[in-house]
């Protein structure tokens, strides 16, 4: 990743996510946390695509086909399959991780510095990866959230579905 398009990078907090679901006809949320970390607890209608289990070819390209299949094997809900066929005209929040990733780490990538564990490595290329393929395709209104999950949930747990929560509901 060259430097320039690593500090390009729109970091966004979660204040900014909240009231962009405020406005929540434009907006997706992909969610890039692994299954397990999903499944536990997540954003309402966010869409999971676990880093894990694709390689890094999966991350470099976005086009009408990719969003087709992003649509059929991760999205459930009929409102947001009509978005990211559109997805071009909505707001693109990326949830990186589980823990926060400092914006130096991320910058760290173009540099070639070793980082804590490959995982996290793999986590971060692969987000960015995401999102350049997103800027090339047109996209600008997107943000990039690195400051974890767990900080939406500390700050925002009523917009976070649980395991808790649905079987309650139940």
């Amino acid at each position: 990743m060259d430097t320039k398009f690593l500090k390009s990078l729109k970091l966004i907090n979660e204040v900014k996510i909240f009231n962009e679901i405020q406005n929540y006809k434009k907006l997706i949320i992909i969610d890039f946390r692994k299954r397990e970390d999903f499944n536990i607890n997540h954003i309402e209608n966010s869409i999971n695509i676990p880093f894990n289990e694709y390689d890094f070819q999966f991350f470099e390209t976005i086009d009408d086909q990719k969003m087709c299949y992003i649509c059929n094997n991760f999205v459930r809900c009929e409102n947001l399959k009509s978005m990211l066929k559109r997805y071009k005209r909505h707001y693109i929040v990326l949830i990186i991780s589980q823990e926060k990733i400092k914006r130096k780490t991320i910058e760290a990538i173009g540099t070639g510095k070793k980082l804590n564990s490959e995982e996290e490595k793999d986590q971060i290329i692969k987000s960015l990866l995401f999102y350049k393929a997103l800027q090339k395709n047109r996209v600008y209104e997107m943000g990039m959230f690195n400051l974890g999950f767990k900080k939406i949930t500390k700050y925002f747990d009523f917009l976070v579905c649980s395991e808790s929560r649905r079987s309650l509901a139940k």
